[in-house]
């Protein structure tokens, strides 16, 4: 009877192990299929909300263009989520040193973004920005032969426009949202090498967040020749956009790793 009774009691144990091990198993299935679904809904919003904007420029330019002012909605919608993805890159800087320079790129395209606070705070700009910013403002991006333009603000020939600050910023956004991602994806080399400089790396997906915002930029501004400021200060706010939400995507999956 005594061992019928031990038999019996573990039968019991194996079962609400087993009931226990099926419960966490659907558990981490639904955790899986919710981060799943809240990362296409992020992506969704985000490529409907800047068509929106982008579709303004074409259809209604005066409001696009009321829009786009200087310290306008959509140029300090672009600024705070700079500042905020570097907030969020710094918050993990103790994974990865790496993480330390995505914030210092972040919080310097948000100083850039706003002139290092020039109208904020309201000082004059020095003399060599004088000269040389074809917008008299405190910037680099905006000085004359990284601009795509000369001291007096005309536009250069097609080799000005080779290497602008805008470039730049582009294949920057580009290297860690779209090729480093997809390069792991495809090739066994990029993955090892990706693991062994322990490089932060984002879900495939948020590379159409770059994708969409650069194929919408040619569209419009290229083929539509709808008003170059407002796309290019559209252009400008949805990278920062994609920048804070992929800070918000590592700073989740870091959480998650240490959890």
């Amino acid at each position: 009877q005594d061992n019928n009774g031990k038999e019996y009691s573990h039968s019991i144990l194996r079962l609400v192990e087993g009931q226990l091990l099926t419960m966490l198993s659907y558990r981490k299935r639904g955790a899986m299929v919710h981060r799943k679904d809240s990362s296409r809904a992020i992506i969704a919003i985000y490529c409907s909300f800047f068509l929106l904007l982008y579709l303004l420029c074409y259809a209604y330019p005066q409001l696009s263009a009321s829009l786009t002012l200087e310290d306008g909605p959509v140029e300090w919608l672009g600024a705070l989520a700079l500042l905020l993805a570097a907030i969020g890159f710094a918050s993990c800087a103790r994974k990865s040193r790496w993480y330390i320079l995505l914030a210092l790129f972040c919080f310097f395209a948000f100083a850039e973004e706003i002139s290092w606070g020039q109208r904020l705070f309201g000082f004059s700009s020095p003399t060599f920005f004088r000269q040389w910013n074809t917008q008299d403002e405190t910037n680099l991006h905006n000085l004359a032969f990284v601009s795509g333009l000369d001291k007096d603000g005309q536009k250069l020939p097609w080799w000005g426009n080779l290497i602008t600050a805008g470039r730049i910023f582009t294949l920057c956004c580009f290297s860690f949202g779209v090729f480093i991602p997809w390069g792991v994806h495809f090739s066994t080399f990029v993955k090892k090498q990706v693991e062994k400089w322990n490089f932060p790396l984002l879900p495939t997906n948020i590379a159409y967040l770059f994708l969409w915002n650069y194929l919408l930029f040619r569209l419009f501004f290229t083929w539509q020749k709808v008003q170059e400021h407002s796309c290019n200060e559209i252009k400008e706010s949805a990278y920062g956009v994609a920048l804070f939400i992929c800070a918000y995507t590592l700073l989740k999956k870091e959480k998650t790793a240490t959890s």
